[in-house]
């Protein structure tokens, strides 16, 4: 089995706010959320969570279709997390991930393969939150409807 390391790094810059950084790219600057003191515009952990769940189902599906020689014309999405109270604390409860996809490819391929992506996404199956995929896909023929169809974890 391959394995990996991901090193990063993170200096404090002054009351909720640092700076991260992973050698060989731009800085990142993250602070705690409004919602917790911090300030209004910035990256924060919440946000960086549900973005790299996102990121890594799109990231996953794309890796899928390149392999099954499946055309991917257009992929956007838009993504949701809920922090819930829990008796630790607040924890993630769920996050939702509603992509649009449009491939060239049957609508019933593409959505078998963003469920396998959503199951095989490394970053999916490293949370314990539920996260549920609700995509979009659109038809290649204009007498095609769009068709949407949901699934969760």
């Amino acid at each position: 089995m391959r394995t990996y390391e991901v090193p990063t790094s993170l200096q404090w810059q002054g009351d909720l706010r640092g700076r991260a950084q992973v050698e060989g790219k731009e800085p990142l600057f993250v602070a705690a959320p409004p919602e917790f003191r911090g300030p209004k515009g910035v990256w924060n952990p919440e946000d960086l969570f549900v973005q790299a769940l996102e990121s890594g189902l799109m990231l996953t599906f794309a890796s899928l279709c390149s392999d099954e020689g499946i055309e991917l014309l257009s992929y956007s999405s838009k993504a949701s997390g809920r922090l819930e109270k829990t008796p630790d604390g607040l924890a993630f409860g769920w996050v939702v991930i509603s992509p649009l996809i449009e491939a060239r490819a049957p609508q019933t391929r593409v959505l078998e393969l963003i469920q396998r992506a959503n199951e095989l996404s490394m970053i999916r199956r490293s949370v314990s939150c539920q996260v549920a995929v609700y995509p979009e896909i659109v038809g290649q023929d204009p007498e095609t409807p769009v068709a949407t169809s949901s699934f969760a974890q």
